[in-house]
């Protein structure tokens, strides 16, 4: 497999690097199942599905909120975080209406307060990193 395992984080893949590496990869004919190999393998929607479940579970999250369709919702949030206008979002996905627009500016929201939240040293200090990671900070 021409995919390495992620550095730093125990035994697990992120799937949408795996999905982007493979799409790269498999050099794809028109209308060919986007996990296939020379029409020999194909990764089904049930496989699929379990590993979205099993990533979850990992996580500690609540395997019922996730799903295939957690690709297509966060692949368009990311496109969105990289600054892509939503008519490539909507294309790219296959969206028929604008309902990606609510995920997209959910993640939008929530990722912005993220951003405030971590970078107020009142709210995420040294000591909740130390927590975090502490093989990284030997005293």
């Amino acid at each position: 497999m021409p995919f390495e395992r992620l550095k730093n984080v125990g035994q697990g893949y992120c799937l949408t690097t795996y999905m982007f590496n493979w799409s790269k990869y498999a050099n794809f004919k028109k209308l060919q199942p986007f996990f296939s190999c020379n029409s020999e393998w194909t990764l089904s929607y049930k496989q699929l599905n379990y590993a979205h479940k099993a990533i979850a579970k990992y996580f500690g999250f609540d395997t019922k909120l996730f799903s295939c369709k957690s690709s297509r919702i966060g692949g368009a949030c990311a496109l969105s975080l990289a600054g892509f206008p939503d008519s490539y979002i909507m294309k790219a996905g296959r969206w028929a209406s604008l309902a990606f627009l609510i995920y997209v500016r959910q993640c939008i929201k929530a990722y912005s307060e993220g951003l405030k939240a971590i970078s107020n040293p009142m709210v995420f200090t040294i000591n909740d990193v130390r927590k975090l990671i502490p093989s990284n900070f030997r005293t």
